[in-house]
This record gives structure tokens, C-alpha cells and sequence, in this order.
């Protein structure tokens, strides 16, 4: 599995949100199987729109979703 979709996984399990409200919060068919995919495995690595918005979503950098940075200081 891709590791920016761990850390994806990591932040929506630890929201205490359901998959269908993450997906309501970053404007996506609740029937999406976006979730879903990266968790079996479907997908190699999210679309970049995706990255965008759940960095907003999480308050989280997009630095940090792909490469588990917090700060460029940490380099």
C-alpha cells in the first residue's frame, strides 16, 4: 500500500468520523468507493484534487500526506 494512503488511513481512522462523513467533508458522493479502495488495496496512490482537499479537510500539510513531514525543518 502507498504510504501517503497510510497516512490518509491514519488520519480517518483517527477522526472519529465515518468513512460517509470524511467523504460528505471533502464534497464526494457518499457513494463513492474512494475509501473503500484504498483500503483493499484498489488504488495506488490518490489523485492529487483528493490530497488537496483532505490536507484542508485535516488541517494537515500536503507535504505531509505524501512524504510524512511535518516541517520543512524536520528535513
Amino acid at each position: 500500500m502507498d504510504e501517503t494512503i497510510k497516512r490518509i488511513l491514519f488520519l480517518i481512522d483517527n477522526s472519529g468520523l465515518s468513512d460517509t462523513q470524511i467523504l460528505k467533508g471533502l464534497d464526494v458522493s457518499s457513494s463513492s468507493t474512494l475509501i473503500t479502495d484504498w483500503r483493499k488495496g484498489r488504488s495506488k496512490s490518490p489523485q492529487l484534487k483528493h490530497i488537496l482537499k483532505l490536507s484542508n479537510f485535516f488541517h494537515v500539510t500536503t507535504d505531509f500526506l505524501l512524504t510524512g513531514v511535518l516541517q520543512p525543518s524536520d528535513l
